[in-house]
C-alpha cells in the first residue's frame, strides 16, 4: 500500500494534500509541469481561464489558483472518488469561488476559450501496467493507462484542444519516456508544436502545443 494512501497526505508544489485509494497521487516531476503551467500564466492578462484534465486530487488546479490569484480554473476528472478527494482539498485550501469541478471524461460540456490547457493525463502503455511497482499497482488502473503505445488519451486531448482554447491559447501535458518522438511525428488539428521541456533526468517529459492565430 502506499505511504500517503495509508497518511492520507501527500505534499506537493508546497501545500498539503488529502489522497486516499480511488485517486492517483500526485509525483513530484509534476512539479515541473505546474512550474511550466505558472510561467505561461504570468504571461497573460488576467482573468487567466485554465482548463485541467483529470485534476485526480486537484492537485495542480489548486496550485495554480494558489499561486495565481486573478485565475479561474476548470478541471475535469472521470472519477467520482477522485472528484471527492478533490473537492475536500478546494475546501481545505479555501478556493471554492475560483476552482471548479466536472465529473467529464476530458473537456467541459460548453466552456471554451480557454488560455491554458493543462493535464498530467495516463501515459503509460498498457502491457507495462503489470510490471509497475506492487504500490503504483495499487493507484487506480484508469490513472496510468495510456493504452496500446501510452498515448491514447494524449491523442485525444490534442485533437480536440484547438477547439477550446483561444488563438495563441497554450496545451501543456505531461508525458512519458521516449514520447516526444512519437509526439514530434504527429499533427494535430489547430496546434503547432512548440516544444519539449526536460526532468531533472535529461527526459522530455512536457510538451508545449499552442493554437496557430487566426490568420
Amino acid at each position: 500500500m502506499p505511504l500517503q494512501y495509508l497518511l492520507n497526505r501527500v505534499d506537493f508544489y508546497g501545500l498539503p494534500f488529502k489522497v486516499s485509494t480511488g485517486c492517483f497521487i500526485p509525483r513530484p516531476e509534476t512539479e515541473l509541469l505546474v512550474a511550466a503551467a505558472l510561467n505561461f500564466i504570468k504571461e497573460i492578462p488576467p482573468p487567466q481561464k485554465i482548463l485541467e484534465i483529470g485534476t485526480g486530487c486537484g492537485a495542480i488546479s489548486l496550485v495554480l489558483a494558489h499561486h495565481v490569484p486573478t485565475c479561474m480554473v476548470q478541471a475535469t476528472e472521470i472519477s467520482p472518488a477522485a472528484l471527492k478527494v478533490a473537492g475536500d482539498n478546494r475546501k481545505r485550501l479555501h478556493l471554492k469561488e475560483r476552482v471548479r469541478f466536472y465529473r467529464r471524461d476530458l473537456f467541459p460540456p460548453g466552456h471554451k476559450n480557454f488560455d491554458l490547457i493543462v493535464s498530467n493525463p495516463p501515459y503509460i502503455p498498457s502491457r507495462e501496467i503489470a510490471t509497475l511497482p506492487a504500490p503504483v499497482r495499487k493507484e487506480p488502473v484508469i490513472a496510468l493507462n495510456g493504452g496500446k503505445d501510452g498515448l491514447g488519451v494524449i491523442k485525444r486531448i490534442l485533437n480536440s484542444a484547438a477547439a477550446f482554447l483561444k488563438p495563441g491559447g497554450v496545451v501543456l501535458l505531461e508525458i512519458g519516456n521516449n514520447q516526444s518522438e512519437s509526439l514530434r511525428k504527429l499533427c494535430f488539428p489547430g496546434l503547432r508544436l512548440f516544444c519539449f521541456r526536460k526532468d531533472l533526468a535529461g527526459i522530455e517529459r512536457i510538451a508545449i502545443y499552442r493554437r496557430v492565430l487566426k490568420g
